[in-house]
């Protein structure tokens, strides 16, 4: 995201305590985005936001009002900057990241500050939180998981990203959020919701098969369980081809989907023997 610089001039506005608190407000929101302390920049955003909004509403009686209206506007436009500008910082959490382009969103959902920066940053760190939080708190990456395909699903094409490259990033993103999900749905032995999540994660990665290989994996144990649970022969078949095709992929599940393949195979010839 470019680097963008707000002027403001300075001018007096004696006995005013309103303009004054504003003033001083909006100076201790500058040097929160300088320091890029997050949650410093979170509160007063909020607090600068609402006491410009009054500002610029309240009516323009004098040339000393209208010059506070015109002032209150500009940091109205820096408390959007301060945001995406901390969220996007180097080396900032990515869970901060969320809470503060969630929060300009909130602001102003047509902020030109919800640029391709700010997207890519926020992409990021949902995955980023989602993936890591996979094995040591499968609830959080749920969530997280959830949250990102959400979002993709409804938010629109930046300005300023091609049509190419924007479907490229939403299918990545989907595939993701749809993999991670299935994944936990699967750890936590949610058979039906595993089965959805990971069935919609295949149109975006079957050109992935780090992703794709274990997906199947995956697939073919909700589908085996699910089948016994229900007694769904057609359930058990589903779990033999895709832990077929999982054993046709190179990776870490390969293995094991090649031995869950034949026992399933051998399991659904039993019963016609009989």
């Amino acid at each position: 995201m470019k680097t963008w610089i707000i002027a403001i001039g300075l001018f007096s506005l004696v006995g005013s305590a309103w303009a004054d608190e504003l003033e001083d407000s909006y100076a201790s929101l500058k040097t929160a985005v300088e320091k890029k302390e997050a949650d410093t920049v979170r509160k007063l955003a909020a607090d600068v936001a609402k006491m410009a909004r009054a500002a610029v509403a309240a009516p323009a009686t004098s040339d000393e009002a209208k010059q506070h209206a015109d002032f209150a506007k500009d940091v109205l436009t820096y408390t959007e900057y301060s945001l995406a500008a901390t969220a996007t910082a180097q080396g900032m959490e990515p869970s901060k990241t969320v809470e503060l382009i969630d929060q300009l969103e909130a602001e102003n959902p047509k902020s030109k500050y919800l640029d391709r920066g700010t997207t890519v940053a926020y992409i990021n760190a949902l995955e980023s939180l989602a993936s890591g939080s996979a094995t040591k708190a499968p609830d959080r990456a749920l969530a997280y998981a959830n949250k990102l395909v959400n979002v993709m699903k409804a938010k629109p094409k930046p300005e300023g990203v091609s049509d190419a490259d924007w479907e490229r990033a939403r299918s990545e993103a989907l595939g993701t959020g749809y993999f991670i999900a299935g994944a936990v749905n699967q750890q936590k032995g949610v058979w039906v919701d595993c089965d959805r999540d990971l069935k919609n994660a295949l149109g975006y990665i079957s050109k992935d098969p780090g992703k794709l290989g274990p997906a199947e994996f995956m697939l073919g144990v909700c589908n085996y369980q699910l089948g016994r649970l229900t007694a769904d022969r057609s359930r058990l078949m589903a779990a033999q081809k895709y832990s077929e095709e999982s054993a046709a992929i190179s990776g870490p599940s390969q293995a094991q989907a090649a031995k869950n393949a034949l026992a399933i195979k051998a399991e659904l010839a039993g019963p016609a023997k009989r």
